[in-house]
């Protein structure tokens, strides 16, 4: 045998099992973090361009009555 002594051990397998599972658990909550982002960005892109156009209408509007 020459000193080469080689232990299985079936926690090391199971270790590495709940290794890979934590880590795609923590790449899936890092995509949903993101498009979570995202959508909260593009419903805050969507309210300042309602903001914008309401403020140009209103804006329109109080010069033709000043015209007028």
């Amino acid at each position: 045998m020459c000193g080469l002594v080689y232990s299985w051990n079936p926690f090391d397998e199971e270790k590495e099992r709940n290794e890979k599972r934590r880590r795609r658990k923590r790449k899936r909550n890092i995509k949903l973090a993101v498009t979570t982002f995202e959508h909260a960005f593009t419903i805050d892109q969507k309210r300042l361009y309602i903001c914008i156009y309401v403020y140009v209408y209103v804006y329109i509007v109080c010069q033709l009555y000043v015209l007028c």
